[in-house]
């Protein structure tokens, strides 16, 4: 009897040991899935200052009739259509991070159980995999804006327009271009 009751402690014992050693493998699974998405987030934060100044020079562009004046420039139809891609990837980014957070509440550890940590674990490959769509989407609204916007030199930056012809302004004129 002795012996039986020892040879259950051992065999507990061994199943606790092994049920801790899934445990902490998952939670670290989960911990680096969680910094990867992370990463790709911190990839995709400064895009979006990015995204927002090249809207507002689409909009100048679209608002000041440059795009009749420009000689191989899209249609407007092409410039709308890519501002609308900005649009959307800023959006797209706005939401994700609104998604997430309400998931994965800054601070909040990893799961302590098994069960907690598989369920965590399949949000946060959506969220993974969400965010990536994210970048993808960002990198090519990106891209095509600054393309676009190649054809429109005389925009600066923050969307002011220079004067497109030679004569000289006499600097009287105040404007506000924060937002």
């Amino acid at each position: 009897m002795k012996y039986l009751s020892t040879l259950i402690i051992a065999l507990l014992l061994i199943s606790c040991n092994e049920t801790n050693k899934e445990l902490e493998e998952l939670q670290q699974e989960f911990n680096d899935l969680k910094e990867q998405t992370l990463e790709v987030h911190d990839d995709i934060m400064p895009k979006t200052s990015e995204l927002m100044e090249l809207n507002y020079e689409l909009t100048t562009v679209l608002e000041s009739g440059l795009d009749s004046i420009t000689d191989g420039a899209s249609s407007r139809e092409q410039l709308v259509e890519v501002q609308e891609n900005v649009d959307a990837a800023h959006e797209s980014m706005m939401e994700w991070m609104r998604d997430y957070s309400e998931k994965f509440p800054y601070g909040e550890d990893a799961p302590a159980t098994i069960e907690a940590l598989n369920e965590k674990m399949e949000l946060l490959q959506e969220e993974f995999e969400e965010v990536n769509n994210v970048k993808k989407m960002t990198d090519e609204a990106l891209a095509a804006a600054k393309k676009e916007m190649e054809a429109f030199p005389q925009i600066q930056a923050k969307g002011e327009v220079e004067p497109a012809h030679d004569h000289q302004h006499d600097g009287s004129g105040d404007h506000n271009h924060d937002h």
